[in-house]
Formats: C-alpha cells, structure tokens, sequence
C-alpha cells in the first residue's frame, strides 16, 4: 500500500472489511480534489496523556516515554516525576541519595516502569511488532533520520519506518515523510512530492507544521508553482488557529508589501503587538523598534495568543511618547 492510502489498524479491518472497503479513499492529491483543498483547517495538535492540554513537542523525544506511549507537558512531566519519587522513597523507606546509587534511570511519571534503555525499548517494540506498532514505527523511524539517542544516522531505514506509520494514519510521521522527502533523506530530494504530503498532512490530518510547510512551497515556488496569493491563504488558515509560525511568515508579507499590499496594523495585530497597532491606526509615525518584540504563547492555553505586558522596554517607551509630547 502507498503511505496515501490513510486506514485504521489492521485488526478493525479484518472485523469491519465491508466497512472499511466503502470508505477507504486514495490521498494522492489530485487537482481539484474537495478533501484536500484547505478551503478551511483546523488544527490538530498533540495534547498530555495526562491533562490533555496541549504538549507541542520539538523533537520526537521530548517528554516521551516509550514504556507506555504517553507524552505528557513539561508540568505534568515534572510534578509526576516528583510524586512518584516522593512515593517510592516513601515506601523503600530510603533515602534519595541511595535510591539514585541503586537506579540511576528516573521512573516514568505516567506509568511508573523504569526503562533502562529508551531507544533499545522502541527497537524491541518494532521488533515484536514491525508493521502494526504505529508510535514505535513512528519514533524509530525518526531517531534512524535524525540519529537521536547518540545513534547512527539511517536515513533510508528511518523512512521506510515512517512510511510504514503513515499507513495507520499517523499524520506526525508523514509530516516527517514529507521534510525526509523535501530534504532527500530518502534518496533524491523531491520538492513536488513533498509539497503532496504536505497537503495530505494538512487536509486530513490537521497538522499545522505541514500547512506552515506548504505555504511556503507556494511562497518560494518549491515543488508547485509559486503562487503567493496562495501562500498568503494557507498561512492565513493557520494563522486563525493561533499556529505562530503561519503569524509570523504572513506579518512578513505584510510588513514587506512586496508580494501583498503593505498593511503594518495586520502585521502588528498578527504578531500581538497591539499598542503599535493602536499608533498605527491613528497615523502616527512608529517607534525604530517596531516588530522586534513579540507576544509570548501560552502553549498550554486553549485561549489565544497572550499579550505581552509591556511590548516595548520602559526605556524606549519614554524616548518614544517623550518625542511625542513635545511635538
């Protein structure tokens, strides 16, 4: 099967054959294709095994347990690292110095086993399970491109890990597909194609660094036409659902007005600089120092961008009205 062809497991297959026949559909986008043109988006982003909020992740091993699958946010991480300590001292009646001696590998905070090797832990999983072990396929596959866990770098091993993933479904890993693709980790870089799993990632998997990705390709004209109009679109799409990188790369199209029509209040809005989309608004000249710094996000907020409390040091904002009042 192509990694195109997105299904559910095997298992569910087998019981629901008829089922899964009707409805199982190719992915390799065609022109024109309704499911995969992002007329509209929503995001989809990966939350804490234990709170659910949401848990974005840089590397695929970051605050992962590969025991039981859980990846869980960097306060869940922390608190469930300490009670579970706190409970076993507790219990072997020991003190913290001597647990450390007896096993020096920090228990896992969702499920307690201790894993003396991660990535010996994931292998054994493939191992067991080489076409149905979606998360295992996933990350091995992306410490065999990458060459995490101070291993060797196989990026050929590393994709056909991933694709074997994409077969179940798993959007990160054929996100990670497509930068393999785009980047040639899997053979001869092939930007077209790369620019089709994007969109497969995006449309049907909610994956925002994959909408981030193609907007791009249309901005830069690799592996699609360069079309920035529909550049501008797709970054907007993901610059609705509060994705900051899609803010970022559209404030630049605004702030430039090389591509689109100048328009610095949008750029301003979009980066969260509201007083300066206030002054701009009201015609005035801005400070030297606009749009270097930015709101921060509250990845774990379900809310929206947090204004700063302050966009500008104390130091500039009285340099700044100081001119102003004079005037």
């Amino acid at each position: 099967k192509s990694f195109f062809y997105i299904h559910s497991g095997i298992e569910c297959q087998r019981r629901h054959y008829r089922e899964h026949r009707k409805h199982c559909v190719s992915a390799d986008p065609a022109p024109g294709s309704a499911d995969l043109s992002l007329s509209s988006f929503s995001i989809i982003e990966p939350r804490c095994t234990r709170c659910h909020c949401k848990a974005p992740y840089a590397n695929v091993w970051e605050r992962y347990r590969p025991c039981c699958d859980a990846r869980l946010c960097s306060e869940c991480d922390t608190r469930g690292a300490e009670m579970l300590e706190k409970n076993v001292l507790e219990l072997d009646h020991t003190n913290e110095k001597e647990l450390k001696e007896k096993n020096p590998n920090t228990p896992c905070p969702f499920c307690g086993e201790i894993v003396a090797d991660e990535l010996a832990k994931i292998e054994d999983r493939v191992k067991l399970n080489p076409t149905s072990d979606v998360q295992a396929l996933y990350v091995l596959g992306y410490t065999r491109i990458y060459g995490c866990k101070n291993s060797c770098r196989r990026p050929i091993e590393g994709c056909s890990l991933l694709e074997k993933a994409t077969r179940f479904g798993n959007y990160e890993a054929l996100y990670e597909l497509g930068v393999a693709t785009r980047d040639g980790n899997s053979g001869k870089a092939d930007a077209a194609k790369a620019a089709r799993i994007f969109r497969v990632a995006a449309a049907q998997g909610g994956n925002a660094k994959a909408l981030y990705e193609l907007g791009l390709a249309y901005l830069q004209g690799h592996g699609v036409d360069k079309d920035t109009t529909e550049a501008a679109r797709l970054l907007d799409l993901g610059a609705r659902e509060n994705y900051d990188p899609c803010k970022k790369a559209l404030a630049n199209l605004f702030i430039d007005g090389n591509d689109l029509a100048q328009d610095r209040v949008k750029a301003a809005q979009l980066l969260g600089l509201h007083q300066t989309a206030e002054i701009l608004k009201k015609g005035i000249e801005p400070p030297p120092f606009l749009f270097k710094q930015e709101a921060a996000v509250n990845v774990n907020d379900d809310s929206s961008t947090v204004p700063p409390s302050c966009e500008y040091t104390e130091a500039e904002m009285d340099e700044f009205f100081a001119e102003e009042d004079a005037d």
